[in-house]
């Protein structure tokens, strides 16, 4: 019995290794999880924005399409200049590119915003890893030096 208690120590002390190394990497592989989420989400929320930004342009073409057949409903010549509804369809025009220019701004700031988030979430991941085996490796000397101190005093 007395042979296998160094061995016990020894084992006992590679499993608290091991065990800190697979938390760590546990931790770590969440957080790269969670980096691969974040891209995913910006991704998508990217893709929102330009269907809301295609959306605007199909309500424009409408409410131009709109004025036109109105105004030539009322006898006015669609394609004169200086007509009220050509200086309408100039303002939905203005209004509408707004609006386009807008939701692609927001996809591309979607898409930025997710890929530094998702860098956060790998920087954390490499740091989790390297505090895993600097933690394991401390906890190993500290149960070498202890257990040196044991053998000695025996």
């Amino acid at each position: 019995m007395a042979a296998i208690l160094p061995f016990l120590k020894y084992a006992g002390q590679a499993m608290s290794f091991v065990t800190t190394i697979a938390q760590a990497s546990a931790e770590s592989g969440r957080l790269r999880q969670q980096a691969y989420d974040a891209k995913l989400k910006g991704r998508s929320d990217a893709l929102a924005y330009t269907r809301e930004g295609t959306e605007k342009l199909r309500e424009l073409r409408l409410s131009i399409a709109a004025n036109l057949a109105r105004g030539a409903a009322g006898n006015l010549d669609p394609f004169a200049a200086g007509e009220t509804f050509a200086m309408l369809n100039v303002n939905n025009l203005k209004q509408g590119a707004s609006d386009q220019y807008m939701a692609r701004d927001n996809a591309e700031l979607s898409v930025l915003i997710s890929e530094q988030q998702a860098e956060q979430y790998n920087d954390a991941a490499a740091t989790t890893m390297q505090f895993g085996y600097l933690s394991a490796a401390t906890d190993a000397t500290k149960s070498a030096i202890k257990m040196s101190k044991i053998e000695k005093e025996s």
